[in-house]
């Protein structure tokens, strides 16, 4: 059939003839478009409804597994009409027109669409036999177009066999019909049909993997595809279609049939090596790198030392000259003036909470009143606008450049980026202006904090644990975490002198340390086991495992969990405890900010008195 858009509609003075036109000219399964402009064309009411009809009936994705849309209505929100007899006077209507359709049709592929819309009606109008007969007619239609595709070798035609080849087996599935037929086409499409290319062959096998009906007996020698393709690739674009589609798809027949993996494995990290070696410009490194590390994971993967090694030379040769280029979003004059407003509300608020007493002050500071709520997260994610980023590929650098394998975790990386606007908008400006205020001003003092720590929380309480010799060791946290805490005050008291410039290394490497410590110590106080299993024997576990305990959500409501995870995560948080342990911070990333968020994360641990809270 000729481009619909060069397709006179005035042309036909009936329905009738439209139809007769369709039947006699399909090669295209798409008429929408047709039907749209013979809708509005015209006049006749009853001729509009049913081009409206067949527009439905087009747009409707039978490998879905919704029932025809037409035959059901939803009452606030609930699915109705679930049989036969639920159905209105208009839906009875359209479904009664589907059969005229699917009887009156002797084009295979329309007759098969019809038929199939019929077996994906409610109950009472879906039988058996509206599934078979849909089946043979897919079949037919399939053979029909490979014809056509020999003689007029139509670029759009193999798409269009490939996607009636996934209808069929999409209802083969759901009818449980006699395989025999599908499996001979099947047969007829990947091993004697030579005028598909590979591309098309591996959409069919892609399909087969995808469906319960194909036995790996019904994958054998088609590995063979793929060692012909790999002989004749041609550049780039192959390369990146064997590493997203094609041998995938290779892995996970080799695994059907109990063949060798780790020849596609190989074959995969030398395509990423191809890929790899074709980055050449600067700002693309960072892709480079990817393909290195990619590389690398393939090759553990197929045992190949040597490439392995190669990949791993290649990745840190590289390390040094990544880099990302920086995107600055200027905030409007309204923006700015409301956050104006809004942090001198903040200072007004904290000029009253200085008036407090000490122990006071720290007890709002540990109830955790200004700090980010989860539900305000989440409801930001739900109302956020659709970005470039939700369909994109996310590739995430720590501090130290290298590429972090957080797949399948998005969800808790955009999590934390939004958690992080909260903290930087709202709760360091409180922090701010309540802790380093109240030092200056000596409200807050190295003498009043410790003692609040020791009298009114359980980390001041002595703790006895035994060691392999029998000796009891007493634990006093305080002891620990003073000299940090000592260094943090003095800091801040000397930061007004101009000959001074602060420095939080030591405090905040001392603290952000003994934070896996603290809340091991508070697990095993309420029974809690913090020993795992590793390759290397039964070790503690990492501060990131012990947050993930069940247990602590009867100490801690969500908005306290979800801060320490923002704070200690390794899947998009700051990752306080390992980039200090393992030095990736230089010595600008010792800043006050990361300092007051330890505190806070200190006084909100502190909260608990071991003898009330913790002792159930």
């Amino acid at each position: 059939m000729e481009e619909e858009e060069n397709i006179n509609i005035e042309q036909f003075k009936s329905i009738d003839e439209l139809y007769s036109f369709i039947e006699s000219n399909i090669t295209n399964d798409d008429c929408i478009d047709l039907w749209v402009k013979y809708r509005d064309k015209t006049t006749i009411e009853d001729e509009k409804l049913k081009a409206q009809w067949e527009i439905n009936c087009l747009c409707f994705d039978v490998t879905s597994d919704n029932l025809f849309p037409m035959t059901y209505s939803l009452d606030n929100g609930t699915e109705r009409a679930k049989k036969s007899s639920d159905l209105n006077d208009l839906q009875i209507q359209i479904i009664e027109y589907v059969k005229e359709r699917a009887s009156a049709c002797k084009h295979t592929l329309l007759k098969a669409k019809f038929n199939h819309i019929l077996w994906k009606c409610p109950p009472g109008v879906k039988n058996n036999n509206y599934g078979l007969i849909a089946i043979s007619n897919y079949i037919d239609s399939i053979k029909l177009y490979c014809e056509l595709y020999k003689t007029h070798k139509d670029k759009e035609t193999p798409f269009k066999i490939l996607k009636q080849y996934e209808f069929l087996v999409k209802l083969s599935e759901e009818i449980r019909s006699d395989r025999t037929p599908l499996m001979n086409l099947t047969n007829f499409l990947l091993f004697q049909y030579d005028e598909f290319e590979f591309y098309a062959r591996h959409n069919i096998l892609n399909t087969m993997i995808g469906s319960k009906l194909f036995k790996p007996k019904d994958f054998e020698n088609t590995l063979t595809f793929f060692d012909e393709f790999l002989l004749t690739k041609k550049g780039p674009s192959d390369d990146f279609l064997l590493t997203n589609h094609y041998l995938p798809t290779a892995l996970n027949i080799a695994i059907r049939i109990q063949a060798d993996v780790k020849k596609w494995h190989n074959e995969k990290g030398l395509a990423y090596l191809r890929l790899a070696e074709n980055e050449i410009k600067e700002d693309r490194y960072w892709i480079k790198q990817k393909f290195h590390q990619n590389a690398i994971d393939s090759f553990s993967r197929s045992g190949n030392e040597e490439l392995k090694s190669k990949a791993e030379q290649l990745y840190a040769d590289l390390k040094p000259k990544v880099k990302l280029n920086k995107v600055r979003v200027p905030l409007s004059n309204t923006d700015q003036n409301y956050l104006k407003e809004y942090h001198d509300q903040i200072r007004k608020m904290t000029q009253e909470i200085l008036k407090k007493q000490p122990n006071e002050i720290y007890n709002i500071i540990s109830s955790g009143y200004f700090f980010p709520k989860k539900k305000d997260i989440l409801k930001t994610k739900e109302n956020k606008e659709t970005s470039f980023g939700d369909f994109a590929t996310i590739i995430s650098f720590d501090k130290n450049k290298n590429i972090s394998n957080n797949l399948g975790e998005k969800d808790d990386i955009e999590t934390y980026r939004i958690f992080s606007s909260y903290v930087n908008i709202s709760l360091l400006p409180y922090l701010h202006s309540i802790i380093i205020t109240g030092i200056k001003s000596g409200i807050l003092t190295l003498e009043n904090f410790l003692l609040y720590i020791t009298k009114h929380s359980w980390m001041g309480k002595p703790y006895s644990k035994y060691d392999l010799g029998g000796n009891e060791e007493c634990i006093n946290w305080v002891e620990l975490i003073a000299p940090s805490i000592a260094d943090f005050f003095r800091q801040i008291q000397n930061s007004d002198n101009n000959n001074y410039e602060p420095n939080f290394i030591l405090c905040m490497d001392s603290l952000s340390l003994k934070m896996e410590g603290l809340f091991r110590d508070f697990c095993d106080r309420i029974n809690t086991p913090t020993s795992v299993s590793r390759p290397k024997g039964m070790q503690e576990a990492y501060i990131h495992d012990i947050l993930e305990y069940e247990i602590l959500k009867q100490y801690f409501n969500e908005d306290d969990l979800l801060f320490f995870k923002y704070l200690f995560s390794n899947t998009g948080g700051l990752n306080l405890r390992n980039n200090v342990a393992h030095c990736f911070y230089k010595s600008k990333d010792y800043d006050i900010s990361k300092m007051l968020l330890l505190l806070s994360v200190l006084l909100r641990l502190a909260k608990f008195d071991y003898k009330t809270e913790m002792k159930k």
